[in-house]
């Protein structure tokens, strides 16, 4: 009995632009919503410790977050928002019915990495940087 493939579309289409943009905006959206769950878990363990300083998964999550870890946190998240953000105005504009040709996704995409490019250059000039020195 032969194998059969269970996805099969995924080996005959070739990924597109607005296919490839879309899976990384969803990866970036579920990227940031980890972030944010962790980050409210490491600030209720955080305030826990500060009214029970017995607390023990306290101690688990100071040393899980190194601050080169940590460090590296701010950048991957930095680097997602902005990603997003450029991502969603594309897909504002699409929800306004414009720019479904060939050509428009083309330059949409290269305005959102362009955008994106220079978002995250300026964040991580004047907001993350100075917060590391």
């Amino acid at each position: 009995m032969a194998k059969k493939v269970i996805s099969p579309h995924l080996t005959i289409y070739e990924p597109q632009v607005s296919s490839v943009f879309s899976i990384f905006h969803r990866i970036t959206g579920g990227t940031m919503t980890l972030v944010f769950i962790v980050t409210m878990l490491w600030t209720l363990g955080k305030w826990s410790f500060a009214l029970d300083p017995t607390v023990g998964p306290y101690w688990v999550l100071i040393l899980a977050f190194e601050p080169e870890i940590l460090k590296m946190c701010v950048v991957v998240m930095t680097a997602c928002i902005c990603y997003h953000f450029s991502n969603a105005i594309r897909h504002f504009v699409w929800d306004m019915g414009f720019g479904f040709s060939n050509e428009a996704v083309l330059r949409t995409a290269t305005f959102g990495l362009i955008l994106t490019s220079v978002l995250f250059l300026f964040a991580t000039w004047f907001f993350v940087l100075p917060t590391f020195f």
